[in-house]
């Protein structure tokens, strides 16, 4: 219950920032911020997979 509430506060604040710098970051800045945010699960999914099949070998 305590990590629904603090999910449902960071998105309230979240959503305040953007609300309020609507307009105020560069283009350029926003499409850097979305491919990396795009790349992270394809990272995250490697290096889960990379985990299972090598246990010992860090990656």
């Amino acid at each position: 219950m305590f990590g629904t509430l603090v999910n449902t506060a960071a998105i309230i604040a979240g959503s305040i920032i953007g609300m309020i710098l609507k307009g105020g970051i560069p283009r350029h800045y926003s499409e850097t911020v979305m491919q990396g945010t795009a790349f992270l699960p394809l990272y995250l999914r490697h290096r889960s997979a990379s985990a299972y099949y090598f246990p010992h070998f860090p990656f």
